[in-house]
């Protein structure tokens, strides 16, 4: 294929093949057990590689015009793995101007389908056709990796590729998760203070004593005061000490609500936040005497 690909279109069609390879070794991973056999239609993704690889044969970027929900994959510069990404690029997506995206990270025992599959259906995407936001959701690694090591690596590497083929909008780059993907929130955020604009951690938590390391970041956190799973005071602790940090935050405590049917409801709240924030330079002076 690189041997008839235009000058300078070589890069970019070979970074798409790793979708095409992640699609032809899914019976593989199936059989490994990495994935869940009753989540993929087999058929359908064997078509999709078998198209893609003829527009890379013929020097044509298969994924350039897609638009919608749809899956990508990576060649991991850890360990030379593919790593699947689930990715949404709304109708009104326009290369010639900047867009804002969100990096969304799925519970444990989800993966990279979880918010485009699950609550209600894909009600995620709904919101970010409405509004022109790009999506991407990373598997981050193993289904209870709490976003540390490879997995926190993972979501770094999404955004970097969702970057490399999109105009995005640098002051635009938000980040929210549910449950594990609230714990890796924060984590990730207090790793990479300078990416992004604003947060929406979800019925999670996170170290209260590293929340000066975001003190530029606002955060919208939403949890139920009835979530048997990771209890409320996770959150209630997280806000308490980024208010004291003087910290932009705003707390959604859902009465009577548990871990899960706290989430759909506030999308909504969480786009209405994103829109409202552009990224802060980090104050570091002020941040190191904290």
């Amino acid at each position: 294929i690189a041997k008839k690909l235009k000058p300078g279109s070589q890069d970019a069609l070979l970074a798409a093949l790793p979708s095409a390879d992640y699609r032809l070794s899914l019976s593989d991973l199936a059989n490994e057990g990495t994935i869940n056999f009753d989540r993929i239609d087999f058929r359908a993704e064997l078509n999709d590689a078998g198209s893609m690889l003829k527009d890379l044969d013929a020097g044509r970027d298969p994924l350039a015009a897609r638009r919608g929900d749809f899956k990508k994959a990576y060649r991991s510069k850890v360990d030379n793995t593919l790593q699947p990404y689930r990715i949404f690029v709304p109708a009104v997506y326009d290369r010639a101007k900047a867009h804002p995206v969100i990096i969304a990270l799925h519970g444990m025992g989800g993966d990279e389908n979880s918010y485009f599959d699950g609550y209600a259906n894909g009600a995620f995407k709904v919101e970010a056709e409405k509004r022109g936001y790009i999506v991407a959701c990373p598997k981050g690694r193993q289904p209870a990796s709490m976003y540390r090591g490879p997995a926190e690596q993972d979501v770094m590497d999404v955004l970097a590729e969702v970057r490399r083929v999109y105009n995005i909008d640098p002051d635009r780059v938000y980040l929210t998760g549910h449950s594990m993907g609230g714990f890796g929130t924060w984590a990730i955020a207090m790793h990479h203070p300078e990416v992004f604009a604003a947060l929406a951690p979800v019925a999670g938590g996170g170290n209260p004593l590293e929340l000066s390391k975001i003190v530029q970041i606002p955060e919208l956190v939403v949890h139920g005061d009835a979530d048997m799973t990771v209890r409320v005071e996770s959150s209630r602790t997280m806000v308490e000490a980024a208010k004291k940090l003087g910290i932009e935050v705003k707390y959604i405590e859902v009465a009577k609500g548990s871990h899960i049917n706290v989430v759909v409801p506030t999308f909504k709240d969480v786009f209405d936040w994103f829109d409202a924030h552009r990224r802060k330079a980090a104050d570091t002076k002020a941040a190191a005497q904290r």
